[in-house]
């Protein structure tokens, strides 16, 4: 009881001060014993930066905004995760090109009924 009592302190003490649960330290057995509580900062969380194509070479590690953003992740416990919203768009519309290139119109007359 006292163990939990001692965790839980320490998990009000940081939603206190705006710091989210899953950013305190706590022990196995801690972790166990505040589990059932489902706390919403708790859960695990990644953050996701989206950059340009150039960005992408190095990681976003030349990148003050990813930087930043991977202290606050590690403040945190968190992962980030690099992805260009750009490349990925341009990926979409060339297979969006490939499947009208490979799909003949009589097949698409047949396959809709």
């Amino acid at each position: 009881m006292q163990v939990e009592k001692a965790a839980l302190s320490r998990i009000v003490e940081a939603l206190d001060q705006n710091i989210p649960a899953r950013a305190v330290q706590l022990t196995a057995d801690e972790s166990v014993l505040v589990r059932g509580l489902q706390l919403l900062t708790m859960k695990p969380m990644i953050y996701a930066a989206n950059v340009n194509e150039s960005d992408l070479a190095d990681q976003g590690s030349s990148n003050t905004f990813v930087q930043a953003l991977r202290e606050k992740a590690a403040q945190e416990n968190c992962d980030v995760i690099i992805v260009s919203a750009q490349v990925w768009l341009c990926g979409l519309q060339m297979s969006i090109s490939w499947v009208k290139l490979t799909v003949k119109p009589s097949e698409h007359r047949n396959s809709t009924g």
